[in-house]
């Protein structure tokens, strides 16, 4: 039975001692936001985990998921020991959406939750701007339709007559 341990008194009838299940805390883990591990909650001794990346982070190249396993260093401790995966912001970039001719913008490499400013390049003109933020799956939103400013180029006024 969970909680109870048979003691071998040397008494005629054996006996059952009340244990204390010893748990192991994930307030270190709980408190990086770059981790995600909802199955490392009140482990017991012996009972592994598995830690992977929040929303917004992604694993560093070549790494892989972090285990962890809740030992015991004594009848009253118990801490959680293993491996916590590299894990890096998010990051956007414009790469596989090509900015339209006359557009300019500061995308690049933006971070996941951050937004960035696309606006018309000089020598281009429009009425309006457009802002772009950086999505947990790594690529970018527009908060208008099309997703880039309509530019067009500005046109030269003769002003000798």
């Amino acid at each position: 039975l969970d909680g109870y341990t048979y003691a071998d008194t040397g008494l005629q009838f054996p006996s059952c001692v009340t244990t204390t299940l010893l748990q192991c805390s994930d307030s270190t883990i709980a408190q990086n936001e770059k981790f995600d591990a909802p199955d490392c909650t009140n482990l017991t001794v012996g009972e592994t985990c598995v830690v992977g990346c929040a929303t917004g982070y992604e694993l560093a190249s070549g790494d892989s998921l972090g285990a962890l396993t809740c030992v015991s260093e004594s009848d009253s401790v118990a801490f959680l020991n293993g491996s916590l995966p590299a894990c890096q912001v998010m990051r956007c970039s414009t790469g596989t959406n090509p900015v339209p001719i006359g557009v300019s913008e500061d995308c690049d490499n933006i971070t996941y939750g951050a937004s960035c400013q696309a606006t018309c390049a000089v020598g281009f003109e429009s009425t309006n701007h457009t802002e772009l933020s950086c999505l947990a799956n790594g690529q970018l939103e527009s908060n208008s339709v099309p997703p880039y400013p309509v530019c067009e180029e500005k046109k030269c006024v003769d002003v000798a007559t």
